[in-house]
């Protein structure tokens, strides 16, 4: 922790006030300028924020969302019931995998025993036709 004199702490604010870059408090002790006396360096501060939430703002308005009556708690107990919706899918998913793994499974050895039992079969019935 850098220690700071009352004249460095003078010296500072007072730099600062020249060149008008003050954007918030240097220490807890200074309050912060009000964002309408310097708007370019409030925006400065914020502006990944600013970007951030007007695109939220415009892409709900996209999708047909009233903000003015927006109510985030039921927002959250929609996401909270699509998310339970999809870990039941993804288990189902899970479960129907497996299962297709299993009758694939089923499905090469009875082609295998078939084809094994063909060519005996073929064989045996080409022994009894008649000959002309």
């Amino acid at each position: 922790m850098k220690i700071v004199t009352y004249h460095q702490r003078i010296k500072r604010r007072n730099r600062h006030k020249e060149n008008h870059t003050i954007c918030s408090g240097e220490s807890q002790n200074e309050k912060p300028l009000i964002h309408q006396k310097n708007p370019d360096c409030y925006f400065r501060k914020y502006e990944s924020q600013i970007i951030l939430f007007a695109g939220a703002e415009h892409i709900l308005q996209e999708n047909g969302m009233n903000l003015k009556h927006l109510n985030t708690n039921k927002l959250q107990e929609q996401l909270s019931d699509l998310i339970f919706q999809k870990k039941s899918l993804n288990t189902q998913y899970v479960s129907f995998k497996q299962e297709i793994k299993e009758l694939e499974l089923i499905h090469q050895n009875l082609s295998k025993y078939l084809k094994q039992d063909a060519p005996e079969i073929q064989r045996s019935s080409h022994n009894k036709l008649p000959s002309l």
